[in-house]
């Protein structure tokens, strides 16, 4: 009798590691917004830094919705120095659309990359506060949604 309960222990411990595991990797996820130059009413380059639990696909999307104290009507450009395959970008009015263009590399899961983009035109009122949305659309996969404050600062005095 006592030989029958050894493997039910093995099993019991291993799909315990394993179920704690797979929750560690969870928590691991992660998404964060920057503004190059957070100054108000300055042009930025802005950048999302992330790192998800699944594949990203060389086919995914980026939106990035802002408030609409932005100024939108300038970005036209997006890269990144972690992603391979370009990108091309959409703006419909308050949101910026980033689509990978299929040709580059799936990123692993795990791995942290970063995508930019620019000319975000910052609202003029210093000190305030800002909600932006972010979403990655990963095709056949879930999509994840960040909703994150980013500050505007007042000028530095020179």
């Amino acid at each position: 009798m006592g030989k029958k309960k050894i493997p039910i222990i093995y099993f019991i411990m291993f799909a315990l590691l394993s179920f704690l595991q797979a929750n560690f990797v969870r928590a691991q996820e992660r998404v964060e917004l920057k503004a190059i130059f957070p100054n108000a009413d300055a042009l930025s380059i802005y950048e999302i830094e992330f790192s998800l639990n699944d594949t990203l696909k060389a086919t995914s999307e980026f939106k990035v919705t802002f408030p609409e104290a932005f100024d939108l009507s300038k970005v036209k450009i997006a890269g990144s120095s972690t992603i391979n395959g370009g990108f091309s970008v959409k703006v419909a009015e308050s949101t910026v659309i980033l689509k990978r263009s299929g040709r580059g590399t799936d990123v692993l899961p795990g791995n942290t990359v970063d995508v930019k983009f620019a000319n975000v035109k910052n609202p003029a009122t210093p000190d305030a506060t800002h909600k932006i949305k972010i979403e990655i659309l990963n095709p056949n996969r879930r999509t994840i949604e960040k909703e994150l404050e980013l500050k505007i600062q007042a000028p530095k005095e020179k």
